[in-house]
């Protein structure tokens, strides 16, 4: 059962309008269905493919025969302005369809669940996102994305791959190769091909990326579980190219990243999801790249609108001291690097990028959850931060060109001091 009995309503007669006798290929699909179910012959499955009456065939979208992404597919359509705000109820219509599809689905995951990998189901929830602000508003449709959304979350890094993959498979991008395909004959595969494949990957989630934080900068920004589908794109299995993406397209709003009366649980939980491991030397994880380091290091400089508490604030600081405390133990190079990275961040910052250091160096766990907890126990504390301290400490830890030198030598004497302890 769909929601209410108008979503219901609306809900079915979406998959009855893909029967419709007005349209022969779809009639087609009616009589095959009617076969199937009267015991008659069975030459075929009929699919998309299986339709040449019409020129545009291979472009139009059915959603008969069901497929396994039968009811995900609903998520992912299309719904145009001109269709939204049109007289006959459009925005209302699509509302209903949308609450009918997700509500379908918070109960065969309850009782029956659909046999697709969570990434494919996260993508497909993901494009809810990009519908009309009118849809995203509806309490219901929120109650049911939030409630799939914990559901379908995982930090197993195959739900990233599977996600990518999906969002190709989904892609314009994707039909375009199809198409490129058949047209070409007697090409082997090739680590070439595969090549192409990965970049056009690539190409497909940038687009979709680059949707939906239009969507987020418009109006999704005020919708919390909008804010948490943009928190997936930070995570470590994404690729850094999406992460500085996301990063500096939210550039100006990353303070909405934030979730207003998260848990601490829940919050030491989505910044676990983005790194990698605690201190290299405890763990033997492996340690964040350069380039993921400037892309945090460059935000913190960018941005006015940080506190604190907010989550990128939190999670750039857990990549900055975890580099630093890392780079102090094993590498002058990396200690270099780490200099000019942060030269030009807020002395504010600078403190707690050394402060949150030394507590990484002095614990003895150096898992990647004590490194959180260190990192939000220090953050949520008021009484740490900079401008809490005296003005003699405000004034030692000055980060600026002019003494830049000199407090930099304080920071390593202070690190240097809790390897001692």
């Amino acid at each position: 059962r769909a929601g209410g009995d108008g979503d219901a309503d609306l809900f079915r007669s979406l998959f009855l309008g893909e029967l419709s006798i007005s349209s022969r290929d779809r009639k087609a699909q009616l009589e095959h269905s009617d076969k199937l179910f009267n015991k008659g012959p069975l030459n075929s499955l009929r699919c998309t493919a299986d339709f040449s009456t019409t020129a545009n065939a291979r472009e139009e979208r059915f959603f008969l025969p069901l497929g396994a992404t039968w009811v995900l597919n609903v998520l992912s359509s299309t719904i145009t302005s001109e269709e939204a705000h049109s007289e006959d109820g459009g925005i209302t219509n699509a509302t209903g369809i949308v609450a009918g599809a997700l509500s379908i689905l918070v109960q065969l995951e309850a009782s029956c669940p659909l046999q697709v990998n969570a990434g494919t189901k996260l993508y497909h929830l993901c494009n809810v996102c990009l519908f009309p602000e009118e849809i995203l508003r509806d309490d219901s449709i929120a109650a049911s994305l939030s409630s799939l959304f914990k559901r379908y979350d995982s930090n197993d890094s195959t739900v990233v791959r599977d996600f990518i993959k999906e969002c190709f498979h989904h892609s314009r991008l994707s039909r375009a190769k199809k198409s490129t395909d058949e047209e070409s004959s007697g090409t082997d595969p090739s680590l070439a091909a595969e090549k192409l494949l990965l970049d056009d990957e690539m190409r497909a989630l940038d687009d979709f990326v680059g949707d939906l934080c239009e969507s987020f900068i418009e109006y999704g920004g005020q919708y919390l579980i909008c804010a948490r589908f943009m928190r997936v794109f930070l995570r470590r299995d994404f690729p850094i190219k999406i992460t500085k993406s996301v990063t500096e397209k939210l550039q100006p709003i990353l303070n909405l990243l934030s979730i207003e009366d998260e848990t601490r649980d829940s919050l030491q939980l989505s910044l676990g999801q983005s790194m990698k491991g605690g201190l290299p030397s405890m763990d033997s994880s492996s340690r964040d790249s350069s380039a993921l380091l400037d892309v945090f290091a460059a935000a913190l400089k960018k941005v006015n609108k940080l506190t604190r508490t907010d989550y990128f604030y939190l999670l750039a600081i857990s990549f900055l001291s975890r580099n630093l405390a890392s780079s102090f133990q094993r590498c002058e190079c990396g200690l270099e690097a780490m200099k000019k990275r942060l030269s030009g961040v807020t002395s504010a910052t600078f403190f707690d990028v050394v402060h949150t250091s030394k507590q990484l160096l002095c614990d003895k766990k150096g898992t990647k959850e004590s490194m959180i907890g260190c990192v939000v126990e220090r953050c949520l504390d008021d009484s740490t931060d900079l401008q809490r301290q005296d003005k003699d400490t405000q004034q030692l830890w000055q980060w600026n060109p002019s003494n830049e030198s000199a407090v930099w030598k304080r920071a390593l004497g202070h690190l240097d001091a809790s390897e001692t302890d």
